[in-house]
């Protein structure tokens, strides 16, 4: 099974090369017209990618192509003949009759996964992934064959390779996001980051030529291991959102796109491997998509880098992971991270459809179709169910995210009415919107304050908390877990367990973060949160409900959102 695109030198500058000739690539157009990445177009001619019928024009571009591979295929014609003339006829080393000519005991590794054109002594970990030369080699081959899809994580969960029930109840999705694996940030894993380097472009651009790499496979390797996901499974949870960037797939030198291409789409399916082991579906999120601003979030769809190159890897995804070993555990994708609709130049919308109708398109009949999840788009989920928007679309999820932080008016509340939002806003809202379709919470955290290192960017300090009206608490007491005090701690539990309550109300929900890098954001941290009692480890025993805040103090509850909205 190959890697989604074609790799080229051009692309990717000499890594992992294995140029394509113009009859692969006329053959690859002809059957998979969304496949080819548009830098390779122009060894075919002006194609168009996204049109399924070619243009006039591509059209004689493909004939004049297929007459130069004819002339092409005459002149090898003659170089094969010749040479098979001169082994005919050239002198033949002699044996004794007790000398046999030396044969090869060696037989090439069998690709069971994917094909990097890499040389046929390839060695593959023990989950069937091909490991770099940096990567360690002790791992065994295995074949894909013993995969199990009958794996589940709970009682409660069906198996993989059963379906699931997207927007019910029982159960929803429980899952977290493996945020600053695949896709660095800085407030997860803070000592890659300075003044110097405060983004992944940053850190690959300002370090000497391999140095990046290294680096990179070493925090891969280190940073999510198997016995993260058998935690994820004891503690409860079904699923998994892994953020990849898209140079996971493809990276284009000429526009600046200096990322580490390809090494983290080994990773990617290491995790997916792990996560079948333990029973959980993967929810695979495109978090950072080419052209996009900054932080990698769409910002212009009339652009065709962005949109066409976007529409690509999307489809390049549905190619490779429709087939029946990886269906069953991979049933979600988003192709960005909740873009801005109320700034983004084009139709959101309709760049949704597009990307819905090809990733469908890719498969058929036989395959367990994909969910594509949609980000509302900072609009909210009230919008999308009013006016019924792309209502047709069956196998879609609207996505959003909910964070009690980020707002200058955040603390015009008080605690507990704060504590009150998720029941009395958020709650019926996801439970109007499942109504319309399944709709989960792919973003949230267990924290009302911004204080954490790095949350609000490299060398970036608190924006809203300091500056707020609760100087009763110091935004340095915070993160100090060792000294909350009891009261603090079974106010931090509340907030984790009443949010879970809310978002349960729809599809479910994806904490975000499974970790942090030596703990550095406690609150931002599920697995610490967990082990520290502010997260619940049984899910389905809570201590906290909305009724039982309501009751303790109802005109707080009663209040809750009046004077706050958040953005």
């Amino acid at each position: 099974m190959e890697h989604p695109y074609a790799i080229t030198e051009e692309i990717h500058g000499g890594d992992f090369a294995a140029e394509l000739s113009t009859e692969q690539l006329v053959k690859i157009q002809e059957d998979s017209p969304y496949l080819i990445p548009s830098s390779l177009l122009q060894k075919l001619g002006d194609i168009s990618i996204i049109s399924r019928e070619p243009s006039e024009k591509s059209t004689n571009v493909l004939k004049r192509n297929r007459s130069k591979l004819i002339l092409g295929f005459i002149v090898t014609l003659f170089v094969i003949i010749g040479g098979i003339l001169f082994l005919v006829i050239r002198p033949r080393k002699k044996y004794s009759s007790t000398q046999e000519p030396s044969k090869s005991t060696t037989q090439p590794t069998k690709i069971t996964n994917f094909n990097f054109n890499y040389p046929t002594n390839v060695v593959y970990d023990k989950l069937g992934v091909p490991i770099l030369p940096a990567l360690d080699p002790s791992f065994m081959i295995i074949e894909k064959s013993t995969f199990d899809d009958s794996k589940r994580p709970n009682d409660r969960t069906p198996p993989l390779n059963q379906p699931f029930s997207y927007g019910g109840s029982n159960p929803p999705i429980r899952g977290v996001n493996l945020g600053g694996w695949l896709v660095l940030e800085p407030f997860i894993t803070p000592s890659f980051f300075n003044e110097k380097m405060k983004n992944e472009k940053d850190l690959v651009k300002l370090m000497q030529p391999g140095e990046a790499k290294e680096r990179l496979i070493k925090h891969y390797n280190e940073f999510i291991n198997e016995t993260d996901f058998e935690q994820m499974r004891n503690f409860g949870l079904n699923h998994v959102r892994i953020p990849i960037g898209f140079w996971a797939i493809e990276t284009l030198k000429k526009l600046d796109e200096p990322y580490v291409p390809l090494v983290s789409w080994q990773f990617l399916l290491r995790g997916i491997n792990w996560a079948r082991k333990y029973g959980l579906r993967v929810y695979i999120d495109l978090h950072v998509v080419p052209g996009g601003d900054e932080k990698g979030q769409l910002i212009h769809l009339e652009s065709n880098n962005s949109t066409l190159r976007t529409l690509n890897m999307m489809r390049a995804l549905a190619n490779f992971f429709k087939d029946e070993s990886y269906s069953h555990v991979t049933p979600l994708f988003s192709p960005a991270d909740n873009p801005d609709a109320r700034s983004i130049v084009g139709n959101l919308t309709e760049f949704y459809r597009q990307v819905y109708d090809v990733m469908q398109d890719a498969y058929n009949s036989s395959n367990q179709k994909p969910y594509v999840v949609f980000g509302e788009g900072k609009i909210g989920l009230k919008i999308w169910s009013d006016i019924n928007m792309l209502a047709t679309l069956d196998k879609k999820i609207i996505g959003v995210q909910n964070f009690l932080v980020f707002d200058k008016d955040l603390y015009k509340n008080n605690e507990y009415e704060l504590l009150a939002y998720p029941c009395v806003k958020w709650k019926p809202e996801l439970a109007k919107s499942n109504n319309y379709a399944p709709s989960i919470v792919s973003a949230w955290a267990a924290t009302t304050d911004d204080c954490g290192k790095y949350i609000n960017g490299v060398g970036s300090e608190s924006l809203i908390y300091k500056n707020s009206g609760w100087k009763n608490r110091p935004c340095e007491d915070q993160n100090n877990w060792q000294s909350w005090s009891k009261e603090k701690k079974d106010y931090q539990l509340a907030l984790s367990e009443l949010q879970i309550e809310a978002f349960e109300a729809g599809g479910g929900w994806f904490f975000w973060t499974w970790k942090t890098e030596k703990n550095v954001n406690p609150k931002w941290d599920y697995q610490f949160g967990v082990n520290n009692g502010w997260i619940p480890k049984n899910l389905d025993s809570r201590v906290n409900s909305c009724n039982s805040l309501k009751n303790q103090h109802p005109g707080e509850y009663e209040d809750a959102g009046k004077t706050w909205k958040p953005a």
